[in-house]
């Protein structure tokens, strides 16, 4: 997986996000990725608080998770995708957590 240096935080210091590298050939656009990921909810988003999460380049699915990126990394190819095409998130485990619907 290429991991990008710059870590973004939401308002709250909840979500770190890995942004996108663009130096990579996305098959699909961002504004796809983040329409399909914002349809996870709050409590489904719940059950991986502490992990990475990779979720599918269109962002409509889960691959993997894992509390550490090289057992991610392992999971992904054991899944048969494409490292280079998921899409890393850390689910922050504070209590303070927003769901795509609730940053509408």
């Amino acid at each position: 997986m290429q991991y990008v240096d710059n870590m973004i935080a939401g308002d709250c210091g909840c979500a770190v996000t890995r942004a996108p590298d663009w130096s990579t050939d996305m098959s699909v656009e961002l504004s796809v990725y983040e329409a399909n990921r914002s349809r996870f909810t709050t409590e489904e988003m719940a059950n991986y608080r502490g992990r990475w999460v990779a979720f599918s380049s269109d962002g409509s699915r889960i691959v993997a998770s894992s509390d550490d990126l090289a057992e991610l990394d392992r999971l992904v190819l054991s899944a048969s995708e494409d490292p280079q095409a998921v899409r890393i998130e850390r689910i922050s485990d504070d209590s303070c957590f927003l769901g795509g619907i609730e940053l509408e």
